[in-house]
């Protein structure tokens, strides 16, 4: 029996590990201004706990669902532009969830600083695109170069560690997943393999 249970266990990690790394978010947004991609991390302060998210963004809707619900803590991704108001003057905003989720929480502007702490928007490599090819920098010597976009389970999918004036190809992203956003690259054996977008890591060629 107690063999059994840790079986089942396992199991359920694995499941959850492998949920997190197929879930690749696409919730980047393009802002020109900056030349990247931004995306805000709202943080569920003591005061906003708890807080619904929603399938849809109104509470009296009849197809309405829960998505799940928000503690003290908690972080969701916003992309700082998906928002709608209800027929009771809510703003609501459109979030991501860690586990790969996505739905609607209510945000007013009043709420900030006292329900949710909303972070600056955090921009990627500028001239990061698909088909580019990329220079790691000192910054990032030694950063992982993993087979899935995830930071879970671990060291369990590092490739290897890329090294400091490697070249490599983007040949995927930018996906949003765990709160980064990353890309695939494709080094020069041919391996390909996810790394976290941080800025002063990469040269853009």
């Amino acid at each position: 029996m107690l063999k059994k249970r840790l079986v089942m266990a396992v199991l359920v990690v694995v499941a959850f590990a492998a949920g997190m790394a197929v879930n690749h978010l696409r919730f980047a947004n393009a802002d020109t201004a900056h030349d990247g991609y931004s995306n805000q991390v709202i943080e569920i302060l003591e005061g906003g706990s708890p807080t619904g998210v929603y399938t849809t963004p109104d509470l009296t809707s009849p197809t309405i669902d829960q998505v799940d619900v928000l503690l003290w803590g908690d972080r969701v991704m916003y992309d700082g532009v998906t928002t709608q108001n209800d027929s009771q003057g809510n703003r609501w905003i459109f979030v991501a969830l860690a586990e790969g989720k996505t739905g609607w929480m209510i945000a007013n502007f009043a709420d900030a600083n006292s329900k949710v702490k909303i972070s600056s928007a955090v921009y990627t490599t500028p001239g990061m695109a698909v088909g580019k090819t990329v220079t790691v920098t000192t910054l990032g010597d030694q950063a992982n170069f993993r087979s899935t976009a995830s930071v879970l389970p671990g060291k369990d999918n590092i490739i290897r560690l890329v090294n400091a004036g490697e070249t490599l190809t983007v040949v995927g992203g930018p996906y949003q997943a765990q709160y980064f956003i990353w890309w695939e690259y494709e080094d020069a054996n041919g391996q390909s393999g996810w790394i976290v977008d941080i800025e002063g890591w990469f040269q853009v060629n």
